[in-house]
């Protein structure tokens, strides 16, 4: 049976009444549209994120110039008198030695610049390349300059008429900074070592 302000039940030969239009006991579940509440936060749009750079360097550009620069420097040791103390063998192996020297540490700074993530390189080569030459330039140049200490002592060791081994010791405790010079390459030979591929295999770390 139908409670007070509900439906009318049904009798038999009766109308029956539509349920979703029958008056309801119960008062409204939501309220009305006027009464929601209205943010007011104010609407952020998203702001357009800057494009990188685009810069139009090409890798064979920047190997030219580096290239080109090395050039000029060995043109620079000639222009100052480079070539000049070449006289027998001792004069040739000390020559050899200052254009290791040279040519050695410019290799360094172009190691240092490759790792320097400047975003102009890094479009050219890509962080891969540039880490893979970044090795393979830090092997070079513990070779040249291993070959300008190997050069430098042996020319001379022959022009001042001893053996290696003396003149080594004339030249570390008789002129300033070799020392240090010694010691800086032993430890740019260390980390030569413990680049190496079978060095880091058996490192734990």
């Amino acid at each position: 049976t139908g409670g007070p302000g509900g439906p009318a039940p049904w009798r038999p030969g009766g109308p029956r009444t539509d349920p979703l239009t029958a008056p309801c006991s119960q008062g409204p579940l939501i309220d009305p549209p006027d009464a929601l509440v209205m943010s007011t936060a104010p609407i952020t749009r998203p702001r357009p994120v800057p494009l990188p750079r685009t810069w139009g360097i090409r890798p064979v550009d920047v190997v030219a110039l580096l290239v080109a620069n090395g050039v000029f420097i060995v043109l620079m040791w000639i222009r100052h008198g480079g070539p000049d103390g070449i006289a027998g063998p001792g004069g040739l192996f000390t020559a050899g030695g200052q254009l290791m020297a040279l040519l050695g540490t410019y290799l360094a700074l172009i190691g240092i610049v490759l790792v320097g993530r400047s975003p102009w390189l890094d479009q050219a080569f890509g962080p891969d390349r540039l880490t893979r030459a970044h090795r393979w330039l830090g092997f070079a140049t513990l070779w040249l300059i291993g070959g300008h200490v190997a050069l430098t002592l042996t020319g001379w060791a022959i022009g001042d008429g001893q053996s290696l081994l003396t003149e080594l010791v004339d030249l570390v405790t008789g002129y300033p900074y070799v020392l240090w010079g010694v010691a800086g390459f032993l430890l740019f030979l260390l980390v030569g070592i413990s680049s190496m591929a079978a060095a880091r295999r058996r490192a734990s770390y």
